[in-house]
């Protein structure tokens, strides 16, 4: 074992034991020593009388009591502590340790120099030295203890060496001058408080090795408009107990390996975003990829130019404040997914928004508790969203376009209700029941209703215009004759049989004017190819023939949301559960229909198989009784894309086709 070891060793064990003391001048100055080993002839400096040193201070190497000469390694605990008039000390290379509150209170000490074999600086050892501008921290220092520097406002720069791995609790709170601090990559963790009320500090870089930062560690940073990692990754792996431990919470403006970020994109190695992750952050677009399932406390507050934030089909909760006064996101994605999403309390600042589509049930969609959507314009409801609760989307003023999901099967009381400037509302084809009062107040000029419709309440369309009504549903719904409160309006029905009903049905139905429908022959699906990667996406489109069709209108639903989910425009998701097997997924099946209004009109399926897509099969039902294509008799053929072939099945060069006759559609294969 070397000997500068064993004095450190010595040091570490001895300070605290009784041992003999005795005084030394050296250039004027008198100061306490006390014998650490007697074998060893080492001594520390334990006391200056009465805290009386002032001017400059050099402490020897050598000390001597009486004849005997002793090495001088450490200074003790409070040794210089208020000694208000002392300006430079120089420490001699022989000391390996400084300890608590060496200098602490020093408040006219401008220099000191720290010899290189120094490996050890104990907490409040130069706090408050408020006129220290400089400190050089040797190589062997492992940890900047609590308060070392704290309250050294005259600070403007430090350099930790290499060899540290802690900054401690407010290691460097107060140090209002200092503008730039170089944390090395062997510091694993930030203290509590640890730079609190560095008011000058202009960049701050974290190092890929930080795992831990705690509570208001940058707290008071006010310039600090700079703060550097080294990848995302680095980033999300570190622990922030509160948001004043984030540098970003001041700086506003991240960057990543030298590179301001102004589109953030979270990677798929990321699966949490944890708390105050991105506090305060400048970006302006945000992707989060599809591996991420939990945001956390305030992951994203404060990002004051985030204009729009989609929530993929991965994400489960997200936490308190995580999109909190965020004050320009104006439209929020919720992808559909027919797992809850558990969102706490003023998660988003609703009050800025003026487009949301959700695509998640509705039940944890706390308004209440949320915020408001008060400056909400337009309202997308997605596929696999079942039931709008009972008053959810009250009283919103400002909505104007509203579009809800195929997968809705009932609307509750009051659901809409006096949302005024609402002028038209498209019920979708799966909807049965309409709540009491649902659109009362909204002002609807146009209301159509699909074919299920079975049930509407009381005063659901109360204070309505009603210029025209659409429903395609056969039977007439049970409504009475407050369900409407006009009834001057036009009302169309599917078709002349349709007519004959409603104009029997009392009360409510008989008394509008009815007219007819033009109804769909055919529905067409094209699409594009994917991969089977979860989160991908297939593009689908649709037709209606002819193109006079009364209501072209088309709804998309799935048939298995663990295998795919379709939003309201045709867009399928690859769900592909990471946790289920391939051969589970490959085994799951999965249509998605796209179908009309009308009752018993044309459907398109389109398969789902281990996450590719099948050809295109178009489903026209009869609707007396189903019959085989009569190739005999005059029958139409198209392409899969719709195109019209004059020609017959025999002349068909190799492919698949769409054979129709009368009512009745068929796929074929041509070999």
């Amino acid at each position: 074992m070397s000997k500068l070891l064993l004095m450190r060793l010595a040091v570490l064990v001895a300070l605290s034991t009784s041992a003999r003391d005795f005084s030394y001048t050296y250039e004027g100055q008198t100061l306490t020593y006390t014998v650490l080993n007697e074998n060893a002839k080492t001594a520390y400096v334990s006391r200056s009388p009465n805290h009386d040193i002032s001017g400059k201070l050099i402490i020897p190497e050598i000390v001597k009591d009486g004849n005997t000469a002793y090495t001088v390694v450490s200074i003790g605990r409070n040794v210089f502590c208020n000694c208000y008039d002392l300006t430079e000390v120089t420490i001699p290379n022989t000391v390996v340790s400084i300890n608590d509150e060496a200098f602490s209170n020093c408040s006219s000490l401008t220099k000191i120099n720290i010899p290189d074999g120094v490996s050890y600086i104990g907490p409040e050892a130069f706090e408050y030295c408020s006129s220290l501008t400089e400190i050089n921290i040797p190589d062997g220092v492992t940890s900047i203890c609590i308060n070392t520097f704290s309250g050294c406002s005259s600070l403007t720069e430090v350099t930790i060496p290499n060899s540290v791995t802690t900054i401690q609790d407010m290691a460097f709170e107060g140090c209002s001058s200092l503008t730039e601090v170089t944390i090395p990559n062997s510091v694993t963790s930030i203290g509590y408080m640890a730079f609190k009320g560095c008011s000058s500090l202009t960049e701050m870089t974290i190092p890929n090795s930080v795992t831990t930062i705690q509570d208001m560690a940058f707290e008071g940073c006010g310039k600090l408009t700079k703060a550097e990692y080294s990848s995302i990754e680095t980033l999300c792996n570190i622990s922030f107990s509160d948001s004043y431990a984030n540098p970003l919470y001041y700086a506003h403006n991240l960057y990543i390996n030298g590179e301001k970020v102004t589109h953030l994109i979270i990677p798929d190695s990321i699966t949490s975003i944890g708390n105050y992750i991105f506090i305060g952050c400048n970006m302006t677009e945000l992707t989060i990829s599809n591996s991420v399932t939990s945001i956390g406390f305030g992951a994203f507050e404060g990002c004051s130019s985030l204009t729009e934030v989609t929530i993929p089909i991965s994400v489960e909760t997200i936490s308190q404040y995580a999109f909190y006064e965020c004050e320009k996101l104006r439209t929020i994605v919720v992808r559909d997914d027919p797992k809850p999403l558990k969102t706490d309390v003023k998660a988003f600042l609703f009050d800025p928004i003026t487009t949301l589509y959700w695509g998640r049930p509705l039940d944890n969609f706390n308004l209440n508790e949320l915020g408001t959507l008060s400056n909400l314009t337009t309202l997308e409801i997605g596929n696999t969203v079942p039931e709008i609760p009972d008053y959810k989307f009250y009283n919103l003023t400002k909505l104007k376009y509203l579009t809800l999901g195929s997968g809705l099967t009932a609307i509750g009381d009051g659901a809409f209700k006096d949302c005024s400037a609402l002028t038209d509302v498209v019920i979708p084809v799966a909807v049965e029941t309409i709540g009491t009062n649902a659109f009362a107040g909204c002002n609807l000029d146009n209301i159509i209703m699909g074919s299920k419709v079975k049930s509407i309440g009381e005063m659901a369309f109360d204070g309505c215009t009603a210029e025209t009504v659409y429903i395609t549903t056969p039977e007439p719904p049970t409504a009475s004759n407050n369900t409407f409160s006009n009834y001057s309006g036009k009302l169309y029905l599917q078709n002349e049989q349709a007519k004959h009903t409603y104009y029997n049905a009392s009360p409510c139905w008989n008394l509008f004017d009815s007219y007819a429908m033009v109804e769909p022959t055919a529905l067409e699906v094209s699409r594009n190819d994917s991969t089977d990667k979860p989160g991908d996406t297939i593009q689908l489109t649709a037709s209606l023939e002819p193109d006079n069709v009364t209501l072209p209108q088309i709804f998309w639903r799935s048939t298995n949301t663990e295998v795919a989910t379709v939003d309201n425009n045709g867009l399928v998701t690859l769900m592909g559960r990471e946790e289920s097997s391939a051969a589970t997924r490959a085994a799951a099946q999965c249509k998605i229909i796209a179908e009309t209004l009308y009752a018993n009109g044309p459907v398109a399926e389109i398969d789902i198989s281990n996450g590719a897509t099948s050809d295109v099969t178009v489903v026209i039902p009869d609707r007396t009784e189903r019959s085989e294509i009569d190739y005999n008799a005059p029958y139409e053929v198209y392409t899969m894309g719709g195109l019209r072939m004059a020609c017959e099945i025999d002349a068909l060069t190799p492919g698949l086709y769409i054979v129709r006759q009368g009512s009745t559609a068929k796929k074929i294969a041509v070999r």
